[in-house]
């Protein structure tokens, strides 16, 4: 006999992971993102024209004098990364210095996807 307010056929088919109900975001957690998989998606989101992910160095500014990103740029990487890897980056000034380059954003993003903090670099001084 069914429970009451229970109808249809039952589900005999039904999947568990027998890991338990926190196997998938553990695993989710522990996705590693490297500098050539964002500086793929940077040219990609950004729809940069002859610009390749291989011309970047992990280390170029993206903003400024480096890749030469503006502010409309900032947003969409923003929302492109909030996208792909479910992060919010919601401080500007936290998004100012993990937009620093290729290299630092993944720090931070892999940072952010094992759940963790991340001590980002100082930004540079600009020479007058």
């Amino acid at each position: 006999m069914r429970p009451p307010g229970e109808t249809g056929a039952p589900n005999h088919h039904r999947t568990v992971d027998p890991r338990g109900p926190t196997a998938r975001l553990a695993a989710d957690m522990s996705r590693q993102v490297t500098t050539g998989q964002l500086k793929a998606m940077i040219v990609q989101k950004l729809n940069l024209k002859g610009v390749s992910a291989e011309s970047l160095g992990d280390d170029d500014p993206l903003f400024g004098g480096g890749l030469g990103l503006d502010s409309v740029d900032a947003l969409e990487l923003v929302l492109a990364i909030e996208s792909e890897y479910g992060i919010q980056i919601q401080d500007a000034e936290v998004g100012k210095e993990a937009f620093a380059s290729a290299r630092v954003l993944a720090q931070f993003i892999n940072a952010r996807l094992a759940g963790g903090a991340i001590d980002l670099p100082a930004p540079r001084e600009q020479s007058a």
